[in-house]
């Protein structure tokens, strides 16, 4: 860029703006002008005027941003070039015309995508220079973390570069942990534990989650991070005023020090959390504590009275909105954007599994389909449909009709899944992954369905792809656990089974610590063949845990074995107030079968409703097996 004339001194500080595959040309225009290259402005409904005004919009501001000779860096996750690979339209039509203007011809953004454009797909687009940044090579490597040590001065023999690289992989922030973890630990404690090295993204969350959970500052402003998409550090030292602004600065230091946050806009005056870490909080369940909630309802309500809310805070802004709509679905207010909307269902969906009123915003949103860009309005419809299909609603067989191919096999699987018919499940996520196939989350509905039939040799293959494309993930680990112990490989695998069980005790997440306890109480009950135990583990997790219908699945399993028919039928009592499907029947089939009751146990077979012969089969078999046996 300096040899070119792109920028004019040794150090350039980009203005960074975040943009996901959940936002629109909407977030694009008020994220650039929040970065205050522009003259103070209102704004239209954005829900009222057409793409082409949107697109005159963005371009005045870019027009201003060029004035100052400023190049904007935008870290795209899936909004400008999208999960297919391809660029957004509305953002080829900005630089479109942007390159009319003759004056206009020079270097404006820089885009770091998550997704790699199709390289023939941008060689009629000559206002774009695209450029795949490959990882690191194994010089670069040795060249980077030498560089680190000498800023730390920390000194490495060449054996212990070469034993360390050999561990590395093309990633630059696995070297800046390796560093991290030398001034921690020192040499030694490193050059024994390289495999905390190779391994350190799960090192890092696993870390991550200890911290929280032993310092409670900590936690408080982790949860927080973790509630915004992105937030200015004035709002947050507003919501944790009991806490001093030096120790919330040392907090955000020592994130910073280890790459777990960043700092965007033009001041750098926002914070986020790095998504994979986000991600990992989410998924473990980290809230924030009712304190911070009751602050915010207030601050969600006092901002929403303010009539120039986008021209202060803009992260108080994007969260405020989607606050308002959470709490008044008939939130009205010219500033709302189809993001807040679709953030909002998702936010519901799946945290306040509230399906009913993602269908209600929807629905409202969706009152202006001709005003929003294709690809939010896609998002919108294919969340609409998962809540469709959690209420089982049959209006999903209409909505899913603007899908295509994989996601339409996909989604329609799935309604089938939730309405109890696994049969037709089955049948529609082998299309979906026929289509796609590396598409995961087709294949981990697979899986449960599945193991929902106990085909577990035939879920296998599925769930250890799924556990291999993400060896972090909880929820993996569990899957490929559930199908193995119960394959023909069982007792061959037992080390396998073992190393998943402490990867689960290794996720310091309560919902990992459930599930580890699951694990255990599944290898005490079929590789070690001890049932008691088994029971014990089980009734030790529902103490812990509460009642969940996974547990109690496990505990009959452990009574199952014991033939104790009476404390099985407290189960079934139990998990009928839970589930009323397929799954409640075979609970039944069982019982019935243990009790010699050939005939119910039959005739419940039978009343089985869209489920696989070959499953009936093992049940008939299953029940015949027993009566054999005194």
């Amino acid at each position: 860029m300096l040899k070119s004339n792109v920028i004019y001194k040794g150090t350039y500080d980009f203005p960074i703006i975040t943009l996901s595959s959940r936002e629109s040309i909407e977030d694009f225009i008020l994220k650039l002008y929040d970065l205050g290259f522009s003259a103070k402005r209102s704004f239209p409904n954005f829900l009222e005027i057409e793409l082409y005004e949107k697109i005159n919009i963005a371009v005045d501001l870019l027009k201003d941003c060029q004035k100052l000779k400023e190049i904007v860096l935008i870290e795209d996750t899936g909004c400008i070039i999208q999960p297919d690979r391809t660029l957004v339209d509305w953002f080829y039509q900005i630089i479109q015309s942007l390159e009319s203007i003759k004056e206009n011809h020079i270097a404006t953004i820089c885009i770091a995508s998550k997704f790699r454009v199709i390289p023939h797909k941008m060689l009629d687009k000559k206002s774009f220079l695209n450029t795949e940044i490959p990882e690191l090579s194994v010089k670069e490597r040795i060249g980077l973390l030498k560089r680190c040590c000498n800023i730390y001065d920390l000194e490495l023999k060449s054996e212990d570069i070469e034993k360390i690289i050999q561990n590395c992989n093309g990633f630059p922030g696995q070297i800046h942990y390796c560093v991290d973890y030398l001034l921690n630990e020192g040499l030694h404690t490193t050059m024994k534990n390289l495999d905390n090295i190779k391994n350190y993204q799960s090192e890092l969350f696993n870390s991550i989650s200890t911290e929280i959970e032993n310092n409670s500052t900590t936690k408080d402003i982790i949860s927080t991070l973790t509630e915004f998409d992105f937030i200015s550090c004035k709002l947050l030292y507003e919501l944790h005023s009991n806490i001093s602004k030096k120790v919330i600065d040392d907090e955000i230091n020592s994130l910073s020090g280890r790459a777990l946050i960043e700092y965007i806009g033009a001041s750098k005056e926002y914070i986020r959390l790095n998504d994979g870490v986000r991600d990992f909080l989410l998924r473990a369940g980290y809230t924030i504590n009712n304190d911070i909630k009751s602050k915010l309802k207030s601050h969600i309500k006092d901002f929403i009275k303010n009539d120039n809310s986008i021209n202060e805070d803009i992260s108080d802004f994007f969260y405020s909105m989607k606050g308002a709509l959470m709490n008044d679905y008939n939130f009205q207010n010219k500033l709302l954007l189809p993001s807040h909307y679709l953030k909002t269902m998702i936010s519901l969906y799946e945290r306040d599994r509230d399906f009913k009123t993602v269908i209600v915003l929807a629905d409202k949103v969706l009152e202006k389909e001709s005003k929003i860009d294709l690809s939010i309005k896609r998002e919108i419809k294919y969340w609409l449909c998962l809540a469709l299909a959690r209420e089982k609603n049959e209006r999903v067989k209409t909505e899913v009709q603007f899908f295509e191919s994989s996601d339409y096999h996909f989604l329609l699987g799935f309604y089938y899944r939730m309405i109890g018919k696994p049969e037709y499940a089955l049948e529609n996520f082998e299309k979906a992954i026929e289509e796609r196939k590396n598409f995961s989350r087709a294949k981990r509905e697979l899986v449960q369905v599945l193991i929902n039939l106990e085909l577990f040799d035939d879920a296998l293959i599925h769930a250890r792809d799924n556990y291999e494309n993400e060896t972090r993930n909880p929820f993996q680990i569990q899957a490929y656990f559930n199908c193995l112990i119960k394959s023909k490989k069982s007792i061959e695998a037992k080390n396998t089974l073992k190393i998943l069980i402490s990867e689960l005790k290794n996720i310091q997440t309560r919902k990992a610590k459930e599930m580890y306890c699951l694990a255990k109480a599944d290898y005490a009950l079929i590789i070690e063949n001890n049932p008691q135990e088994a029971l014990r583990i089980a009734d030790e997790a529902l103490a812990t845990f509460g009642k969940s219908s996974y547990i109690l699945g496990k505990k009959f399993n452990a009574l199952e074995k014991l033939k104790d028919t009476e404390e099985m039928l407290k189960i079934i009592n139990d998990f009928s107030k839970k589930n009323d499907g397929n799954m409640l029947t075979v609970m039944k089939i069982k019982l019935e079968a243990i009790k010699k009751n050939d005939f119910e146990a039959y005739k419940l077979i039978d009343s089985l409703k869209f489920y696989p012969e070959t499953s009936k089969e093992k049940l008939k078999n299953y029940v015949k097996m027993n009566k054999k046996n005194n």
